[in-house]
């Protein structure tokens, strides 16, 4: 829970770090692998992609000597924070098939939708559409993360296509459904999608609230006043070149 919790970033990096070293202290090569990965997007989360991605090329290394696949999710979560979605397409769409190929539904479903937002930020608003009905039909009804993430993006192609009724309910329900969570990034990135539909019929006053938090949808973007976890996603992402 230290990447998705509330844990404050600036408490989960220590923590992870400690697991870090008491990983290579015992010789636990995958937990090492997976300790830096998260490591990896806990760094992106505060910018800082230049220790992000060396973090995961660690991880990487690791698994790669173990002959064990990984790494992907994490690497995606870091090009999609960063801006550079081409990067995190080419992260997710082999963890995607994989995923497919393994029949591991839940993944499947969350991978998909996040998936789906990166194309559709990206234009490809058919694709991403298609990828948020392969979300739904993989989602579990009590998966809330992938019923949450299917919702935004496909909330997000919607408005863009003029359906302003259906993104804004869609919206809404991603909303409603993250705020019993408490992975606060879910929540800030509901608001965030929610309010792209909400903005594209300039309602902004009705938009809704994430857990009683103050929020500000000026100019389509969203931000948590209170942020215990630094929820980057909700910004316009920076240039691909960020470092």
């Amino acid at each position: 829970m230290a990447v998705l919790g509330p844990t404050p970033v600036e408490d989960a990096i220590p923590l992870v770090e400690g697991h870090l070293e008491l990983a290579r202290r015992r010789g636990y090569r995958q937990w090492e692998a997976e300790c830096n990965e998260r490591l990896a997007v806990l760094w992106a989360m505060r910018r800082q992609f230049v220790k992000a991605r060396a973090m995961l090329a660690d991880g990487r290394a690791i698994r790669e000597n173990l002959g064990v696949p990984g790494a992907l999710v994490s690497m995606g979560a870091v090009e999609t924070l960063a801006g550079d979605f081409a990067a995190a397409e080419r992260a997710y769409r082999p963890a995607l098939r994989l995923f497919e190929e393994q029949g591991n539904a839940g993944f499947v479903a969350s991978l998909a939708a996040d998936l789906a937002y990166i194309l559709q930020s990206d234009g490809r608003d058919e694709e991403a559409l298609q990828l948020t009905k392969e979300s739904e039909n993989h989602a579990s009804t009590d998966d809330v993360d992938a019923q949450v993430s299917w919702r935004g993006a496909r909330a997000r192609v919607l408005a863009d296509r003029g359906a302003l009724d259906e993104a804004e309910r869609l919206g809404r329900e991603a909303v409603q459904l993250a705020s019993g969570t408490d992975d606060l990034s879910k929540r800030a990135t509901s608001c965030w999608r929610a309010a792209h539909a909400v903005n594209s019929r300039s309602s902004r006053a009705s938009l809704p609230r994430c857990d009683s938090q103050p929020t500000d949808f000026a100019a389509g973007r969203a931000s948590i006043a209170y942020q215990p976890k630094l929820c980057l996603s909700l910004a316009p992402p920076p240039p691909p070149n960020v470092s």
